[in-house]
């Protein structure tokens, strides 16, 4: 019973935190200060116990690694920079 109560509260407490900050990123929007970077960090918190914000955070990586992969190589002699005679 007392595990019960503990979790549920811990539960809560993660809910709460999480949207509190969640709120304040999406304040921040229109002031100043970094709202996207609030928000990511109140979608974190929240991934710790929900699954749906696990599942947002998984496909913002997924994308951001997209992003950021190098370009592949292009084959040689295909280059704009060959001369051709």
């Amino acid at each position: 019973m007392i595990r019960f109560a503990t979790e549920k509260a811990r539960r809560i407490a993660i809910a709460l935190a999480g949207g509190a900050l969640m709120a304040i990123g999406i304040a921040l929007l229109v002031l100043p200060g970094p709202g996207i970077a609030v928000i990511a960090l109140g979608v974190g918190v929240l991934a710790f116990e929900f699954e749906t914000p696990r599942r947002w955070q998984r496909r913002v990586a997924a994308r951001i690694r997209a992003w950021r992969k190098p370009p592949s190589e292009s084959p040689p002699g295909n280059s704009e920079t060959s001369a051709t005679g």
